[in-house]
């Protein structure tokens, strides 16, 4: 059965979703792989991202993009690319009778910043359990593994591209939500596992202190990433430069020689260095947060009025990682 077709406007031109109809009599627009930034390829390889391009013609956003590059290349069965900076957005397709619009819930999937994607939260289950109450659902997606938190001097590999990315999303937000009858004063981000320690970067950083109003944090071990390393993210960095042929004596030629190699060459240095490196935990954490001055200047200095709202808490399918999580009614 064809599937009735729904258009927005955007900052960057117009794209076509499709609508849904609920269980509970209400309709939800969905929006599927809605660029939120430029192919971080080529060129652009090991950079912070950069707005999408306006284009002219209507965007298809009717299918799930392929997640971003994981550590081992066979831990994903959906696909993966380099080209993965898309987000999606879940609507009420009726006007908010609030005038100041619906409230947004952002949601950043988890993986020891390693590995996961959008795609397996689908949509249907997150549109029942909040799109129908009235809430607008986006859930987005961000560099991983060595594309995402490679480290190796705070200048010029600085780490972090993850959190960069995720802010990318967020600055998207602002501009384009009220499209689809969001606030952007009234986002919440609420992530899992990782995405729970991403939800703690983007609390604490001054790049993201205004673009959001609360927080969920759900399965996150231990309080502001101490369940990561900051120095095995630096000499892991230096494994993956060593083993793909790019240790060289400037930071500038490491970059260069990692910008020309392929995902090939990283996965194949990836499983070489795994082999190498006894398991403390089911699956090695490799990379995370590096506490800098680039994504996290001036943290010392935050004061009372950059607190906000911030729930934690444990699911009680905590260990079960898998998008079952989302098909339990919310009560």
């Amino acid at each position: 059965m064809s599937r009735k077709a729904t258009n927005k406007a955007t900052e960057y031109g117009k794209i076509e979703g499709f609508s849904l109809f609920l269980t509970n009599g209400n309709e939800a627009n969905i929006f599927l792989g809605i660029p939120f930034a430029s192919p971080p390829i080529d060129e652009l390889r090991f950079e912070k991202p950069q707005p999408p391009q306006p284009r002219s013609e209507t965007l298809q956003t009717k299918e799930f993009k392929k997640n971003c590059v994981p550590y081992v290349h066979h831990e994903i069965e959906l696909g993966y690319s380099e080209d993965c900076l898309y987000l999606n957005i879940f609507a009420p397709s009726e006007k908010s009778k609030d005038p100041e619009d619906r409230p947004v819930l952002v949601w950043i999937h988890g993986g020891r910043f390693a590995s996961g994607g959008a795609a397996k939260y689908g949509y249907k289950m997150l549109a029942e359990n909040f799109v129908s109450k009235g809430i607008v659902v986006v859930t987005i997606q961000y560099r991983l593994a060595s594309f995402g938190f490679l480290s190796l001097d705070d200048t010029i590999l600085p780490g972090n591209l993850g959190f960069w990315d995720q802010r990318e999303a967020l600055l998207f937000l602002h501009k384009n939500i009220k499209h689809f009858g969001g606030n952007p004063n009234k986002i919440t981000l609420w992530g899992r596992g990782a995405g729970a320690s991403s939800v703690q970067a983007l609390m604490i950083s001054p790049e993201t202190t205004d673009l959001f109003a609360q927080a969920i944090q759900t399965s996150n071990p231990v309080p502001v990433f101490e369940w990561t390393n900051e120095n095995l993210t630096r000499t892991h960095s230096r494994k993956i430069a060593t083993y793909v042929g790019c240790l060289m004596n400037d930071i500038k030629e490491i970059k260069a020689c990692l910008k020309r190699k392929s995902t090939k060459d990283f996965h194949e240095a990836f499983e070489l260095i795994a082999k190498n490196t006894p398991p403390k935990l089911e699956q090695p954490i490799f990379y995370g947060p590096i506490i800098n001055q680039d994504f996290f200047h001036g943290i010392e200095e935050l004061d009372e009025n950059k607190k906000r709202p911030n729930l934690i808490g444990l699911s009680n399918m905590d260990s079960y990682i898998q998008s079952k999580i989302f098909n339990q009614k919310i009560i």
